[in-house]
């Protein structure tokens, strides 16, 4: 029992740990910003305004997703080990895979856009990139929480 717990405390110290190294999905959500801004001053100057509006909401909506994110992960912080649950890990990773989901058909949607610009283009070649960044470390981020899931797991089958 004093081992499992042991070794509950060091994957969770793991998990945070993880997050401390660099936030990659705060930068990432950052450069959407940017991107997003960006588009927004585009707008004044194109002749494909849809194109433009559409690619800023999907800018915009992945930004709401990652800050939810965000949010979520301070259930981490409330967690006390006399009432392990995984209830939130599994709650998370539903969002995460929505979250992909979208990241997904924004991906899509971009393929299938058939801008004239050039500029256009170009943003819409960046936002792609970016998106498929996006879906990789959504999969990192869901086999962290996966991590803390299965240990959640293994603690609240151990205290019965």
């Amino acid at each position: 029992m004093k081992k499992k717990f042991i070794f509950f405390i060091f994957l969770i110290v793991t998990f945070l740990n993880s997050y401390a190294e660099g936030p990659v999905l705060l930068d990432m959500r950052n450069q959407l910003f940017d991107e997003a801004n960006q588009i927004k001053t585009l707008l004044v100057r194109s002749n494909e305004p849809a194109i433009l509006i559409n690619m800023w909401n999907s800018c915009m909506t992945t930004i709401i997703q990652l800050n939810a994110y965000f949010y979520m992960l301070s259930i981490f912080d409330a967690i006390k080990t006399d009432f392990l649950k995984d209830d939130p890990t599994v709650y998370i990773t539903m969002w995460l895979r929505e979250m992909k989901k979208t990241n997904e058909l924004n991906i899509k949607n971009l393929t299938d856009t058939k801008a004239l610009e050039p500029e256009v283009k170009t943003y819409i070649e960046k936002l792609k990139k970016y998106f498929s960044e996006l879906g990789k470390l959504l999969d990192v981020e869901i086999d962290k929480i996966t991590v803390v899931r299965k240990t959640l797991v293994i603690k609240k089958r151990s205290s019965l």
